[in-house]
C-alpha cells in the first residue's frame, strides 16, 4: 500500500511537471484551478483526491492539496 502511494505522488509530481511548462500564450493558463478525482484500483477503493493550484507569478503556483 506504501509503495502505490509513493508510485502515485510521482506520478502526481511528474504529470504536474509536464503542465507547469508556463503560461500559454493568449493568457490561458492551462494548470490553474482544481483538479480532482479516484481511484479505480479495488486496493485503493474509495481514495479520493483534489489539487487547488493558484498562479502566483510567471511560472509560479500555489498548490493546496
Amino acid at each position: 500500500m506504501k509503495t502505490a502511494f509513493v508510485a502515485f505522488l510521482a506520478l502526481a509530481i511528474g504529470v504536474t511537471g509536464v503542465f507547469a511548462g508556463g503560461v500559454q500564450k493568449g493568457g490561458a493558463d492551462p494548470l490553474c484551478g482544481t483538479w480532482y478525482g479516484g481511484s479505480d484500483n479495488p486496493d485503493h477503493a474509495g481514495y479520493k483526491y483534489q489539487y487547488s493550484f493558484v498562479p502566483t507569478g510567471p511560472d509560479r503556483w500555489f498548490v493546496l492539496a
